[in-house]
């Protein structure tokens, strides 16, 4: 990436650096170093981050939520190098609503979905066993689009976690929402969040709440994680040295 700092802006992700939340600016260019994820029919190719962003970028409220595919794909879009790069996405992006405009489910102060399963008392939500799947995803009811950049990252590298460039093993934000109920009864507490993978590689939902109802009272909290883009190469890019076998033969472009 060529630019070497930016600042999310408030209005995007909902953190305006008051009392309730402060942003971080990014510098694009530490992330040097790309890994081959696939190959397209049209020659493109594609590549996640080997590293996420030593800096978090913090989404906040009701806005933060709103706007949390979105606001990642447009931070994305700041890892890019024109000569290269024909497109950006953040991890976890896979045609999803990037910023709702249908907000009404929001406001209520019932659940407005019951996610609940043959056990009521753990947390859920869109999971592959949840008639949530796919069904008001436009609305914030969550969905499962990341799991094709995860199943395929954890295929290709092996490991889902991410490490900053000095080697810290970082949070980092999924382009993915969440709904999440507490019990089976509707007038239990539910939250509104953006996915996440641990310092561990796995799937962190209900711990982002961006949003919540408790006994019918709103919360609202502000997450800050790591930023871990996807770049498509241009096909007409060559290739002129190196085997992408190591780092310390890493394919060279032109």
């Amino acid at each position: 990436p060529t630019s070497t700092s930016y600042t999310p802006p408030g209005e995007l992700t909902g953190c305006m650096n008051d009392a309730n939340c402060t942003q971080n600016t990014l510098n694009p260019s530490e992330l040097n170093l790309w890994r081959v994820i696939k190959k397209n029919d049209d020659g493109t190719i594609e590549m996640v981050s080997e590293y996420v962003s030593s800096k978090t970028v913090s989404f906040y409220g009701k806005t933060g939520f709103i706007n949390l595919v979105g606001g990642l794909n447009t931070i994305a879009a700041q890892y890019t190098n024109s000569k290269y790069v024909q497109n950006t996405r953040h991890i976890g992006y896979s045609n999803q609503t990037e910023n709702l405009t249908d907000t009404s489910k929001l406001d209520q102060t019932t659940a407005p979905w019951n996610s609940r399963t043959s056990d009521p008392e753990i947390w859920i939500g869109c999971d592959r066993d949840s008639y949530l799947c796919g069904k008001d995803e436009d609305k914030g009811a969550g969905d499962i689009g990341y799991e094709t950049d995860y199943n395929l990252i954890n295929t290709v590298l092996g490991t889902m976690v991410g490490k900053s460039p000095n080697g810290e093993a970082l949070l980092y934000w999924l382009a993915s929402r969440e709904f999440a109920i507490e019990g089976a009864d509707i007038n239990m507490n539910f939250y509104f969040c953006g996915r996440g993978v641990t310092e561990e590689g796995s799937i962190r939902p209900w711990s982002n709440g961006l949003i919540g109802w408790r006994n019918k009272s709103e919360s609202k909290w502000t997450h800050g994680r790591s930023i871990r883009p996807i770049l498509t190469i241009k096909s007409n890019v060559l290739l002129v040295s190196g085997d992408g076998k190591s780092i310390d033969t890493a394919y060279v472009f032109e």
